[in-house]
């Protein structure tokens, strides 16, 4: 039986490990959330069979697992996930400085505060092994605002932009800007960049930005002879059905 949980336990942790690369590589905001939710999931298995074989313990798991576990709560976008993870972790883990850091970030999240996580994130020391994985939260985070702002603003002024961005704020005029990151492909990503890469359109003079909308692409759209077929069967749908008649 030992034997048999350890195989288990083994697979879980090779499918987190593949999970966690996956996260890490270069890919699009939907995947990204597609794999954290697995991602999710295996380390809850994790957890269950860990604590169902350490019955005499209370607290098997440590912080570096339920930091790793609540900054994918929070990728995925599940909210109650998160919440929940957090009432049930004890005060010892609770006092954490990361999960401190993450249940903080979470909240700002939930009272709109998009910008002060990213200041939660550069201001906390995280350890070594949990930076790539604050690293590609933060990208998501950004990456979910781009998606709002881009739905939600004909014009936005850079400044506020940058603030909900996560980026660091205009001194300089824009222009000026433009022509620092053109003149060193070293320099740190900012809303300069971003603009240039999403296409956005500026205004030096007023300093505005003019978010341009994501175009959704149709994954699996329906061929002529799909909705035919769709047709005909609803048509013989109605023909089988028979009203009841009314006295």
């Amino acid at each position: 039986m030992r034997r048999y949980i350890t195989g288990i336990m083994d697979v879980l942790k090779r499918a987190r490990e593949e999970l966690i690369a996956s996260l890490l590589s270069n890919v699009s905001l939907k995947e990204r959330v597609l794999t954290a939710n697995k991602l999710q999931h295996v380390m809850e298995d994790m957890e269950l069979l860990t604590l169902a074989t350490n019955v005499h313990d209370s607290h098997p798991l440590s912080h570096d697992f339920y930091s790793i576990l609540l900054a994918v709560a929070i990728m995925s976008g599940n909210d109650y996930d998160a919440r929940y993870l957090w009432k049930r972790l004890p005060q010892e883990l609770k006092l954490n400085n990361e999960i401190r850091a993450l249940h903080a970030i979470f909240m700002a999240l939930q009272m709109r505060r998009v910008s002060d996580t990213y200041l939660i994130i550069e201001q906390t020391k995280w350890r070594t092994e949990l930076k790539p994985i604050i690293a590609c939260l933060r990208g998501v985070l950004r990456d979910r605002m781009v998606q709002s702002l881009s739905k939600a603003y004909l014009s936005i002024g850079t400044q506020s932009a940058a603030q909900m961005l996560g980026f660091p704020s205009i001194n300089a005029d824009f222009q000026t800007c433009k022509k620092r990151l053109s003149d060193s492909k070293n320099m740190p990503l900012n809303i300069c960049a971003v603009c240039d890469l999403l296409g956005w359109k500026s205004n030096a003079q007023s300093l505005f930005l003019y978010p341009q909308p994501i175009v959704s692409e149709v994954e699996c759209p329906l061929q002529d002879a799909q909705l035919e077929t769709f047709a005909n069967s609803i048509l013989h749908l109605e023909e089988k059905v028979t009203l009841p008649a009314f006295s």
